[in-house]
């Protein structure tokens, strides 16, 4: 095929020359992430909505702010990834979003704060970023250069124009806009078309450390500038040296390791492709070098493993339809595929002579009667032929969200150029819409393997919304929006006002980010959950988007509730999407004020329970859990490539999450009322919740385990921790130790008075010790907690009192952890049995094998429903209690999907 780098069979054969040293080196699959440079603006937020319709109605505006903040909000940001010649998927979001801006005037949609014309945004710097304008040394790969010289720009004069201006002036943003337009296309230096202005904070946020130094900037930037900037950026982007597929998988023979995430990039430039194609907006220059030079793979699906002498995922396609296609039905294909058939022959004939040339000087050592030489020549010989044997066996697993990166974009190319005349692709589209189909089939199935993967969910999602928004294929656009729902929906039913807390699997190296670990404080702003830079839980960004559970977010920007850049370089997909969720699944997020009692399991290759009322949820943290792809097995592979620990799934600590009061809108004479800062909750430390097995400070890939133990507003387990808002609610119980009480409007619980009335038993019992399940621990520990409309609390107490009377601690002494506590629910109460990791029985009746849960569904002798229910078999069905709205996702049979809707509308 062609290439604008190397001639085809040049590239080929200069593979067949590679070092067989490459063999002996330890196969380490890296583990990457693009992540925004820092979190410095600030996306304004409105009240969280209260009802569904409300919700659905707002999303527009929700929307656009987003886009206004990556077409005209991060110009900063883009200016200095255009100098530099970046070409990561950040730049391609930001190019998105300047596309699609362009884009709004032409939509007939009811789209709020847009100004036809032009793109406004105000957000908030630091002089980091400022700085890297201006003084090479801000923008060094030196970490120590780079924050001394940024600690220099404050005594600059420029800087100081800009935050500190003379009394009675405004601040000078001059200097700073003409060399914003120095780097502009020339149609952005027209009089008016792009303009900088400058707010000082009145007052200074509380929340950014003032060492940093702020200033708010406005962006009021023309349409035929965005148009131009998106243009150029694209004329200036290049692959380079990059592949698709994971970075840093061992290439034998090189130096180093590939240079992967190419695909990553193409997830957004196919988007912006095709809705180029739906509503023409860039040049035909730009136009032809995005689908003809950058948009560089077709074909079939793409490998899935690779063999050690082979560099990962090499294929680039470039040129027009017509060329492609000439070139797949011509010689070019044909030595194509006699080079990869060569190539594989060679290295298998080049191991097998090894193999020989060994055994030879080994018989050959051995007739000489050299006994030394005859041992060190075996131990080589051993060597070689072990390193061949692996040469041949192992092959490096690609990652699941490489897969659908790759191949989405690969089916959506394939469908531009057969629909442009492209022939010879009919066959590997087939193929290609196949294993979306299973693959789709099997996120609705069981899920992802790489499950509420930290960040690597954001990259599966965007490239299924890429299909769900732009496949002609009917069943391929519903397969991908049957797999968008479930996960959406799963979303839904284990957050708490947009907040959420599961176990996931890869990256374990984030779980520093979850948020129990240090954190870096001279980072800012620090918003816990919702933070959304590295690590960060993917579908807190679309929660935000869809649902607008803003109330925890914190202040800025002189807004009451505002969101991180990140935020809108995540949503960027969802907020240029057709798709949206249902609304049974709007219900699920928002109305937990009237649902009943909600007890739901979830099963994948890990195991998932959420318990939730008007007032709480509760999240099982989960326990670890192997690898989803392996070399060889967990052990062999997490002892010796050690890297791949971080792809394990990590287990977190259980959680409960209590609701806060609500914004109260202006009415009359009536002021508004917003939530009150420390009543906002969104890191952990916020939250009452079990460790369990603590996670290693500082360890390469941490875990939290041995956290299942979730029944009816119930959870129990060791090293149980309480923020101290809600322990300043306890109160003790005289007459039996360790146990405490709370009642969420009792006036010594002021952080609480104001939110949805609960009652909370807890026990709390000190005990340092050491258990090979949990390691270290200092207290042992059990609540159940319930909605003030559920029952008084003098019934609650009583009830706790009565059912729970002792004597002795309730539980066991050993290092067993068993306990037994009858919940206040009910006219008798459940029993439950536990042994500090699950629920092992209730009422007597044993609990069954967690291998054996069903994929979705309630448990057995629960009093909460469970709102999705799956067999594991394809059909999910998703109710929500408050409308009573039943959404059937029906992927049963792979050639058609079928979304079903059988409650009422």
């Amino acid at each position: 095929m062609p290439n604008d780098e190397a001639p085809m069979i040049k590239r080929r054969c200069s593979r067949l020359v590679r070092l067989t040293l490459g063999l002996l080196w330890a196969v380490a699959p890296g583990l990457t992430q693009a992540a925004p440079d820092t979190v410095q603006y600030q996306v304004p937020m409105a009240e969280a909505p209260v009802f569904v319709t409300q919700a659905i109605d707002t999303l527009p505006v929700r929307g656009t702010r987003v886009i206004s903040v990556m077409a005209c909000g991060m110009e900063l940001d883009f200016v200095n990834r255009f100098r530099a010649h970046d070409s990561s998927e950040d730049m391609a979001a930001e190019v998105l979003g300047k596309v699609v801006w362009s884009q709004l005037g032409r939509r007939r949609l009811p789209l709020a704060e847009f100004e036809p014309g032009w793109c406004t945004a105000t957000v908030t710097f630091d002089r980091t970023v400022i700085c890297r304008l201006f003084e090479d040394e801000c923008r060094s790969t030196d970490e120590a250069t780079r924050i001394a010289a940024a600690d220099k720009f404050l005594d600059d004069p420029i800087w100081k124009a800009l935050v500190s201006p003379p009394e009675g002036s405004l601040p000078d943003v001059a200097p700073l806009q003409q060399k914003l337009v120095g780097f502009a296309p020339p149609v952005c230096a027209t009089p008016g078309f792009y303009n900088v202005s400058a707010v000082l904070q009145d007052p200074p946020d509380p929340s950014i450390p003032t060492d940093f130094g702020r200033v708010h900037l406005t962006f009021r930037i023309a349409t035929a500038c965005l148009i131009a900037q998106a243009n150029t950026a694209l004329l200036n982007m290049s692959r380079g040296t990059q592949q698709v597929g994971t970075d840093g998988m061992l290439c034998a023979g090189r130096v180093g390791k590939t240079h992967g995430d190419w695909d990553a990039t193409l997830k957004d430039l196919i988007r912006v492709a095709e809705l180029d194609r739906a509503r023409p907006i860039l040049s035909q220059e730009a136009r032809t070098r995005l689908n003809d030079q950058l948009i560089d793979i077709d074909g079939g699906p793409a490998q899935e493993r690779y063999h050690l002498w082979e560099c990962g995922n090499e294929e680039r396609s470039v040129g027009s339809p017509q060329e492609r296609s000439d070139d797949r039905d011509g010689f070019d294909g044909f030595m194509e595929d006699l080079a990869n058939t060569l190539e594989d022959l060679a290295w298998i004939l080049l191991i097998i002579f090894l193999i020989a040339a060994a055994v030879a000087v080994t018989i050959f050592t051995a007739g000489l009667g050299g006994v030394l030489l005859l041992v060190l020549v075996s131990v080589v010989a051993a060597g070689v032929a072990t390193a061949a044997a692996l040469a041949l066996v192992l092959t490096i697993p690609e990652t699941e969200n490489h897969l659908f990166l790759i191949n989405t974009t690969k089916y959506l190319n394939n469908q531009y150029i057969m629909s442009n005349g492209g022939t010879g692709y009919a066959s590997d589209q087939k193929n290609l819409r196949e294993w979306l189909l299973e693959h789709s089939q099997r996120v609705v199935k069981a899920d992802f393997l790489e499950y509420n993967s930290r960040p690597y969910q954001r990259y599966s999602l965007a490239a299924i919304m890429n299909l769900a928004d732009f496949a002609k294929d009917p069943d391929v656009r519903t397969g991908a929006q049957l797999a968008l729902e479930y996960a959406v929906a799963k979303y839904a039913i284990s957050s708490n006002e947009g907040r959420r807390i599961v176990p996931y699997r890869r990256k374990r190296e984030y779980l520093f980010h979850v948020d129990g670990l240090p954190h870096d404080p001279k980072k800012w702003p620090f918003n816990g959950l919702f933070d959304l830079s590295e690590g960060a839980d993917y579908l807190h960004a679309l929660g935000l988007l869809y649902f607008g559970p803003s109330l925890n977010l914190p202040a800025g920007g002189g807004n009451s509730y505002a969101a991180t850049s990140a935020y809108a370089s995540q949503a960027i997909y969802a907020a240029t999407s057709y798709w949206r969720p249902d609304e049974a699944i709007f219900s699920l997020a928002m109305e937990r004020g009237h649902a009943p009692l909600v007890h739901q399991r979830i099963h994948h290759d890990g195991w998932e329970i959420v318990s939730s009322g008007a007032s709480f949820t509760i999240t099982a943290g989960g326990v670890t859990t192997g690898m989803p792809m392996n070399t060889t097995t967990d052990g062999l592979d997490g002892t010796i490539l050690k890297d791949t620990q971080d792809g394990l799934g990590a287990a977190v600590p259980t959680t409960l999450m209590l609701a806060g009061p609500p914004h109260v809108a202006p009415l009359f004479d009536r002021k508004e009322r917003v939530r009150e800062s420390d009543t906002r909750r969104s890191s952990l430390e916020r939250f009452l919740r079990f460790d369990g097995r603590r996670a290693e400070v500082g360890g390469h890939a941490p875990s939290y385990d041995q956290n299942l133990c979730v029944w009816d507003g119930f959870a129990c387990g060791v090293n149980l921790m309480i923020p101290d808002d809600l322990r300043a609610c306890m109160k003790p119980d005289d007459q039996r130790p360790n146990w405490f009480l709370v009642r969420s409007d009792d006036p010594a619980c002021p952080g609480y008075n104001a939110g949805p009335t609960f009652w909370m038993a807890i026990y709390n019992e000190p005990r340092a010790g050491n258990d090979s399940r949990f390691g270290p621990f200092d207290n042992v520990g059990l609540i159940e907690i319930v909605d003030g409309a559920e029952m008084d609390f003098e019934t609650f107490s009583t009830r706790a009192r009565q059912r729970n009377p002792g004597p002795g601690p309730l539980m066991g002494t050993g290092s067993a952890c068993n306990g037994e506590y009858v919940s206040v629910r009910g006219t008798t109460g459940q029993r439950i049995g536990f042994d500090c990791v699950q629920v092992t029985s209730v009422n007597g009746t044993a609990q069954p094998d967690r291998d054996d849960w069903p994929h979705a569904g309630a448990t057995p002798g629960a009093l909460g429903v469970a709102p999705m229910t799956s067999g594991g078999d394809g059909r999910v069905e998703i109710t929500s209690p408050v409308t009573r709205r039943r959404i059937v996702l029906d992927f049963t049979r792979l050639d058609n999907p079928m979304f079903i809707l059988l409650g009422p509308p």
